[in-house]
């Protein structure tokens, strides 16, 4: 309700309705936080966030289609929003357009040379295409990166002993910590023929611009000097 009467003062400030989108978001009012988001981007198409945020709602609900354009027009504005790579390839990843999803990932990874939740997807997808030798190093990847990664050691378990019932000469486990269970973190799962978390990691919330709240904090003051006292 902050947002809305802050937004009948600024109507055509997007990150106000950016932020509006947050908070509908968040409650699981994903219809009107994507109607919020839409209107952002009407108003600031060069909003690379918002386009990903547009993105992750209508994965959400189900679209996928329309998440994945959503996601390329955040990355038409910035080809270097790793987040929208890793996004896009969760999205593609879930209609087993498995090439895409990996080239996603690594642009992901190119971007964000510590994103082991897009090691370890990568892992997963090249592992279903049966390269195996590949999805081994992209789980390490994702271990290197976040050694504790649970869900990645589990991965790695399962490839290489795969590997060796092929007869293939098997690359060495991860040598720290022990392995099995599953990582926990993340807005959204999926499971395959193994255990793993293809998390939508986010924007909602942690890259909303410090200038954008101090705006809406300026805006809502603004309002309520004018509001009548209540009795």
């Amino acid at each position: 309700e902050v947002y809305r009467l802050i937004l009948q003062n600024n109507p055509k400030d997007a990150q106000i309705h950016s932020s509006l989108g947050n908070v509908l978001h968040a409650k699981g009012e994903h219809a009107a936080a994507l109607a919020a988001y839409r209107e952002a981007v009407k108003l600031n198409p060069q909003d690379t966030v918002t386009h990903n945020n547009v993105g992750i709602v209508l994965q959400t609900m189900g679209n996928i289609e329309e998440a994945t354009r959503a996601y390329r027009a955040a990355l038409a504005q910035d080809p270097t929003y790793a987040i929208a790579h890793y996004n896009l390839g969760v999205a593609l990843q879930s209609k087993n357009r498995l090439a895409e999803a990996i080239s996603a990932y690594r642009n992901a990874v190119q971007h964000r040379e510590n994103y082991a939740d897009a090691y370890n997807n990568m892992g997963y997808a090249l592992q279903a295409q049966g390269h195996l030798d590949e999805a081994i190093e992209a789980y390490r990847s994702a271990i290197r990166t976040r050694p504790d990664f649970a869900n990645a050691r589990s991965n790695l378990e399962k490839v290489l002993e795969l590997q060796k019932k092929r007869g293939s000469k098997p690359m060495p486990a991860a040598s720290s910590g022990s392995m099995g269970g599953f990582s926990d973190d993340g807005a959204s799962s999926e499971r395959g023929s193994m255990e793993r978390k293809s998390s939508i990691m986010g924007s909602l919330f942690g890259e909303v611009r410090p200038r954008a709240r101090e705006r809406a904090t300026r805006a809502l003051a603004r309002v309520l000097s004018r509001a009548p006292l209540a009795c």
